[in-house]
């Protein structure tokens, strides 16, 4: 399969993932129009919406990810250096969080 091919299938699993995300949070806005709950509390229900967003993009983010993995199945060195490289940077991640919760 040409690579143009690929590029356009993981693509437009990406884009209907954003699609689909953002048209549950468009759903949720329309059902909670007008409460006057969402007038004192508008923070909460903003960052409400964040994590549906994140929830749902990062649900039906999961097959086009699957799909680069799939598709890179022929580099599997790289594959694997990318990978460490990521766990270190994770790791020192992690750290940098602990300590600025602790000492910060």
């Amino acid at each position: 399969m040409p690579r143009l091919v690929q590029f356009g299938f993981i693509s437009f699993g990406y884009v209907v993932a954003y699609a689909v995300a953002c048209f549950n949070v468009h759903l949720r806005q329309i059902e909670t129009q007008g409460d006057d709950p969402l007038q004192a509390s508008s923070g909460m229900y903003a960052a409400g919406d964040a994590l549906l967003f994140i929830f749902v993009f990062g649900s039906l983010a999961v097959l086009p990810t699957g799909l680069i993995l799939y598709f890179l199945r022929p580099y599997r060195s790289k594959i694997s250096a990318i990978s460490i490289a990521f766990a270190i940077l994770m790791v020192f991640f992690m750290v940098t969080i602990i300590l600025s919760f602790f000492c910060g």
